[in-house]
């Protein structure tokens, strides 16, 4: 394999930062000079290069990182890490900590990079502008990072938002999943929630039924439409105002957790009604809705020897909302077919 050749990329071509240097100015001067890449990049000896203090990631996930590592062992740094001189020459990276860490994993002792010479705010802008727009990210990592660049830059959402070439809504979106509570962004950022569900869920006002509906989209992997109507059923409940943004609890949790329950149930419940063919309603005659109608006692009766039972009991669950289901399904019944008048 040839050798990768060295480039001596001088610090007096980096964009400097001037006295009131425009923070803007300077990620846009630092963008366009990273698309050269490995053409202006030095190689710097990894022993000289240490992280620096704007990762916007909580943790580096083992199985990707192992695959970056990989990848690296196979065909190098391809992408060069952005740094910035630090004291005895020694380089602080502004962002590239994952091929950092990967490229020391791999064994190599040397990385491509490029040198910018940043002070502690704009090093701190281009970190974060150059990480929020990674797709590995994930979406409560994205929503953190704007708020730290928007704290750093005192900007607007709509400037920053047409910075990174995204809506003002989408920034607002991603930015009320940081107001959901800890338990609830965990579930994000593990995956097991969908962005679109934690927007969802930023819309109920009581922290402790954010909590309760969290649970049960994933307990019962609830789709975003189900998640939305459970949402608008809950802004009908006396004390559940639906509105952007957590609130203090008002209501007792063992009373949210029945009313969240009882809330998800109605919404499986009217789903499955709703999913009944039609093409079977004509082959119905009178003599069997007098069947399914004598049977309708005993299926009520079945019911009622569940109401004590936790929605936490999956099997409990599942019956009550099939039972359910047939009632409304026989009351439709009764209501299409005609009835043989009395003799």
């Amino acid at each position: 394999m040839a050798k990768r050749p060295v480039f001596d990329f001088k610090l007096s071509e980096t964009p400097r930062v001037r006295e009131k240097a425009d923070w803007l100015d300077v990620a846009r001067d630092t963008r366009a000079l990273g698309a050269a890449a490995l053409e202006n990049a030095r190689v710097l000896a990894l022993d000289h290069v240490e992280p620096g203090p704007w990762q916007v990631r909580r943790g580096f996930p083992s199985e990707k990182m192992a695959e970056l590592v990989a990848s690296i062992r196979a065909q190098g740094v391809l992408e060069p890490i952005l740094v910035r001189p630090a004291a005895e020459g020694r380089y602080q990276i502004i962002a590239g900590e994952r091929r950092y860490r990967a490229a020391r994993e791999a064994g190599l002792t040397t990385i491509p990079a490029l040198v910018f010479d940043l002070d502690d705010v704009n090093a701190r802008v281009v970190s974060l502008m150059e990480n929020i727009q990674r797709t590995d990210l994930n979406e409560v990592e994205r929503a953190e990072g704007l708020l730290a660049l928007k704290q750093t830059t005192g900007e607007t959402w709509e400037a920053i938002a047409k910075l990174l070439g995204i809506t003002r809504r989408h920034v607002l979106h991603l930015v009320s999943l940081t107001r959901l509570p800890d338990p609830v962004q965990g579930l994000l950022r593990e995956g097991r929630l969908s962005a679109k569900h934690g927007r969802l869920l930023a819309y109920v006002k009581e922290r402790a039924a954010q909590l309760v509906l969290a649970e049960l989209i994933v307990e019962l992997r609830l789709n975003a439409q189900q998640t939305a109507e459970a949402v608008k059923r809950l802004g009908s409940e006396p004390g559940f105002t639906v509105r952007p943004g957590a609130a203090g609890e008002t209501i007792a949790p063992q009373e949210v957790r029945a009313r969240v329950e009882r809330t998800v149930e109605r919404v499986l419940e009217g789903q499955a009604a709703r999913k009944l063919p039609e093409a079977a309603v004509p082959a119905i005659t009178a003599g069997d809705i007098q069947q399914l109608l004598s049977g309708l006692t005993e299926v009520r009766r079945a019911i009622a020897a569940f109401p004590s039972v936790s929605l936490a009991d999956d099997a409990a669950r599942r019956l009550r909302n099939e039972l359910a289901a047939l009632i409304q399904a026989a009351e439709a019944l009764q209501s299409r077919v005609p009835m043989p008048l009395p003799e």
